[in-house]
């Protein structure tokens, strides 16, 4: 099969809607924090950012080269328990892969343990995207994340992460995404 080199302005196209797409799930996510009230609570926040890549694609049994960037806020409902708010996306620079990019805004409730200098999480929730491909068939979407990390008195945090997105089986095909992403933030 021969391979078709994309044209610049194809990229710029792509990278366009990827950033409106960001755009879109940032003020999603603030909506969000209003509807539930996150936004008057006078509780300390972590703020962050998750950048990594996908893999496991299963069309191509090999690590795929999707960038992944999202922004997170967080706060407390416990000593553990913890909800946080995220937006953000996804982008397969290779369009020859037919697979698309994509925004997303999420909320999620997780449990997150800080002995000392590390902290291991884990986390459940709802994300809506802004479109559906070959790996995810609905708009409405499920997540989990799991990760761990160091952090020091300042409230700084360093981490590795790993995130999956699935619809669960409300429709076909559903072979969800999943990313290795490294975060990094600081708690106000």
């Amino acid at each position: 099969m021969k391979k078709t080199k994309p044209n610049s302005t194809d990229e710029l196209e792509k990278q366009l809607v990827f950033i409106k797409g960001a755009m879109f799930g940032l003020v999603l996510a603030w909506v969000i924090m209003i509807v539930v009230g996150l936004a008057s609570v006078a509780d300390a926040y972590e703020l962050g950012i998750k950048y990594g890549l996908g893999f496991g694609v299963p069309e191509q049994q090999e690590p795929s080269e999707v960038k992944f960037v999202s922004v997170e806020i967080q706060n407390s409902l416990g000593s553990l328990l913890k909800h946080k708010l995220a937006a953000g996306g996804w982008f397969d620079p290779k369009p020859v892969l037919k697979r698309s990019g994509a925004s997303f805004g999420a909320y999620s409730i997780g449990i997150k343990v800080e002995p000392g200098i590390f902290y291991a999480e884990n986390f459940f929730g709802v994300s809506l995207i802004s479109q559906t491909d070959s790996m995810l068939s609905t708009n409405f979407e499920f997540t989990e994340e799991i990760g761990v990390g160091i952090q020091d008195t300042l409230g700084r945090f360093l981490g590795f992460q790993w995130k999956h997105f699935s619809n669960a089986g409300i429709q076909l095909p559903n072979k969800g995404r999943d990313f290795l992403l490294i975060s990094t933030g600081v708690r106000i």
